[in-house]
């Protein structure tokens, strides 16, 4: 027998789904917007998309850990078959390490960073160009 708990509805498709098709929030409780529509709008080369996100889960925007894992996920499945690392984002920024801090902690854990050559030059590939050391479409 299916418990009726165990899912919910998606305030953007309006579709009902399991729970777990739901990400966490770091109070525990689940968002309003199912996985599928949060990855829809992002784009992994575009941090505008990502930062809104990161706002709203109350985590951090880490450009060096955000960049590995897009790094990774592009070595892994290439540019054909490329899926969204922000799952694996939220994941990450769960674990100790930065589960105390917040989206307003961005600044002070971004000083000094720079992105590796290959992933500028990925970047690059892509069409994107660099201004004012952030990428734009």
């Amino acid at each position: 027998m299916i418990n009726i708990e165990e899912f919910k509805k998606c305030s953007k498709c309006g579709k009902m789904l399991p729970a777990v098709e739901f990400y966490k929030t770091k109070r525990g409780g689940r968002v309003s917007t199912c996985r599928s529509c949060y990855t829809k709008n992002i784009n992994d080369f575009d941090p505008t998309t990502i930062i809104s996100l990161c706002k709203e889960f109350h985590i951090p925007y880490i450009e060096e850990e955000w960049a590995s894992l897009v790094e990774h996920q592009l070595n892994k499945f290439g540019k054909e078959q490329y899926i969204s690392i922000f799952g694996k984002y939220l994941n990450k920024m769960e674990l100790l390490g930065y589960f105390y801090w917040g989206y307003n902690d961005s600044p002070r854990l971004n000083k000094d960073f720079h992105f590796s050559p290959e992933l500028e030059e990925y970047l690059k590939i892509l069409g994107y160009r660099k201004t004012e050391d952030k990428y734009m479409w």
